[in-house]
């Protein structure tokens, strides 16, 4: 979060935190010119965790909320925890796709990522190098071990049709 800010902003300023608190604090000086004060608002992203157990034969299909029926939500963040039989890699594969794409810009709004911690650390590492977004989903992409974890970020504004990806126990 930014420190400081003083002056005219003259476009929306987005920011967001890393838990479910804020402060905000406003300092005024008695020297310099005299603004109009400010305006904000916040909006509580939801978040959902959902746990994945993968059978060592068959699929599990793991899909974004209201698919197929409608559209994702916005604002939300849904985590999925994967977990496959001990001794087993995981095979993720896309059956549909349709995710809101990178704007005209190359900002990232709604995409899927997935990761998998390496032996002996605690950071994440995404499988893939890469997270998912508009129609290209994965396709045999192979984890290095039995557990990964998925998220899905939507943002407030675009919500499409979203994903169904598939999940099975490779040897």
């Amino acid at each position: 979060m930014p420190s400081g800010m003083c002056g005219t902003i003259n476009s929306p300023l987005r920011l967001a935190s890393r838990t479910n608190s804020v402060i905000v604090r406003f300092v005024t000086g008695t020297r310099g010119p005299s603004y109009q004060g400010f305006n904000i608002s916040a909006t509580a992203l939801a978040r959902v965790e959902t746990r994945i157990k993968v059978p060592v034969t068959g699929k599990v299909f793991i899909t974004s909320p209201n698919f197929p029926v409608a559209n994702y939500f916005v604002n939300r963040d849904t985590i999925y925890f994967v977990e496959g039989p001990a001794g087993v890699r995981l095979e993720f594969n896309t059956v549909a796709f349709d995710v809101q794409a990178l704007d005209i810009f190359g900002g990232l709004h709604d995409f899927v990522t997935i990761a998998e911690s390496s032996v002996g650390s605690s950071s994440m590492e995404l499988i893939g190098g890469r997270p998912f977004y508009d129609t290209q989903g994965p396709n045999q992409l192979r984890s290095r071990h039995n557990y990964v974890i998925i998220v899905f970020k939507s943002d407030d504004f675009l919500t499409l049709r979203g994903f169904n990806i598939s999940a099975e126990s490779v040897h």
